[in-house]
């Protein structure tokens, strides 16, 4: 098992090899360039990896292949090349999933801001409301998050709107407050509503009076109104102080005075406390409202002033370390510069030391063999006789 994968792992090697270094068409190999790429991802052999990937994406020049490659190798000296090819490819091909890809790589990017502009206005052109849940999910942190939320106020609020004057009911409204009760449409749908019920309230006693030839007038209200009553103490057990309000706002007309549910709602005294807790809430949700509107002014401007500090810190840092990568460069070659040069004087110096020794070598030789001439021709010559 291990002598196969050893055979194996040579033989991706020799491919990549081959690919690497073959000066015909590329694309005769691609796909051996792509499975041997795979294969050595697969086996973590990433440093050999690195540049099969590069040059997959060079000639494959597709977005998937372009999107892995800065996913696996964001270090890359390489990334710099496929970040510029993959943001000229989507900022204007109009493609929310290049779009969002290309963003998420590198979220720090030179050009997410931009390419998030970009995305977003696509988004807004969609205007729906699963297109801005669906921006909010992918970017929450983002400053066009706070515009997509405010989106999906808008339009369930033109949705309820719609659907409430279509079916002339006002129970699409109430779905509205209860599911975005922070919503700055809030108070519209509040008053919509209130003035739609005590409409159809209207219609429904006038229809009563002309239908029903055995009932009065005033037990049609007597009805109405005790079912607005009942209604109103659901609502404020539910804890739905806005609904419960509307009711008790509606119970309050005119032409529920002589009514009987009237009578007992101005007579309880939990009706009393009611309508000051009702009033309290009210003061505390316009107030609520305007600290929201400054906390949405406010935390829209923190976000965007954040990442665009945080976009210069980036690039800030990445010409730093440019920077201080030149300087180590030069220190590197102009020490290597000092060193071959003293290596060349030492060696010169060791030269001429070597020719004075000879030299001084030779004198004495010659002075030696001079000597033994002199001391031979006056017949003294021995071994261990010394120049005169």
């Amino acid at each position: 098992m291990k002598r196969k994968f050893i055979i194996e792992h040579f033989a991706i090697l020799g491919v990549a090899a081959v690919m690497i270094f073959y000066p015909y068409p590329f694309s005769l190999f691609a796909i051996d360039l792509e499975k041997a790429v795979e294969m050595l991802e697969a086996s973590e052999d990433f440093e050999t990896a690195e540049p099969l990937a590069f040059k997959l994406t060079q000639e494959k020049n597709e977005h998937y292949y372009r999107i892995a490659f800065l996913k696996n190798y964001p270090s890359s000296e390489f990334a710099e090349i496929v970040y510029m090819q993959t943001w000229k490819d989507v900022k204007d091909s109009g493609n929310m999933a290049k779009l969002q890809s290309f963003v998420k790589v590198m979220p720090n990017g030179e050009h997410s801001m931009e390419a998030l502009d970009i995305l977003f206005s696509l988004y807004q052109q969609e205007n729906t409301i699963l297109g801005y849940q669906d921006y909010i999910k992918a970017f929450p942190n983002s400053p066009q998050a706070v515009s997509a939320l405010e989106g999906i106020y808008r339009l369930a609020f033109e949705r309820a709107k719609t659907q409430a004057d279509k079916l002339k009911s006002v129970a699409f409204f109430d779905e509205y407050i209860r599911t975005f009760p922070t919503s700055p449409y809030i108070e519209e749908a509040v008053s919509k509503a209130e003035a739609m019920e005590y409409e159809s309230i209207q219609e429904t006693i006038d229809s009563f009076t002309v239908k029903n030839v055995f009932s009065s007038k005033q037990e049609q209200k007597e009805a109405v109104a005790r079912k607005l009553y009942n209604e109103m103490r659901k609502w404020q057990k539910q804890n739905q102080l806005l609904i419960g309000q509307r009711k008790y706002n509606l119970l309050r007309k005119d032409i529920f005075v002589d009514t009987t549910a009237y009578t007992e709602m101005m007579d309880r005294e939990e009706t009393i406390a009611f309508r000051e807790s009702v009033l309290s809430f009210q003061n505390q949700t316009t107030q609520q409202m305007k600290d929201l509107k400054q906390l949405y002014r406010q935390e829209s401007q923190r976000i965007v002033d954040t990442l665009r500090q945080e976009a210069q810190l980036t690039r800030a840092s990445i010409a730093d370390l440019s920077y201080e990568k030149g300087r180590l460069a030069d220190a590197i070659n102009s020490q290597t510069d000092t060193m071959v040069e003293e290596a060349r004087r030492s060696s010169y110096e060791q030269q001429q030391m070597l020719e004075q020794a000879q030299e001084e070598s030779r004198r004495e030789a010659e002075k030696s063999r001079h000597c033994a001439e002199v001391l031979t021709k006056k017949g003294k010559y021995t071994f261990f006789s010394g120049c005169p």
